[in-house]
């Protein structure tokens, strides 16, 4: 599983496509670093909750984009 540094490392990769921002390095808020720090801290649910047009959708995507990549060792060989 990735840790909450991991993932804030790879959203601040990434580039944004559409909008206004088409182009534009994703930045990483604090408050987006701390609930990727807290959500990746322990085993379990996390839970979001943040008014429309504060990117929600933007976040969560890139988070679920960096959980499919294994570029951290893995937790056990695949047999």
């Amino acid at each position: 599983m990735a840790t909450g540094r991991q993932v804030i490392d790879y959203l601040a990769g990434l580039t944004l496509t559409g909008g206004d921002r088409d182009g534009e390095p994703f930045t990483v808020l604090p408050w987006e670093s701390r609930f990727c720090r807290g959500a990746f801290a322990v085993d379990g649910p996390a839970a979001l909750s943040v008014a429309r047009g504060n990117g929600k959708s933007a976040l969560v995507a890139g988070d679920r984009l960096c959980a499919g990549r294994p570029r951290w060792p893995a937790t056990r060989t695949p047999a």
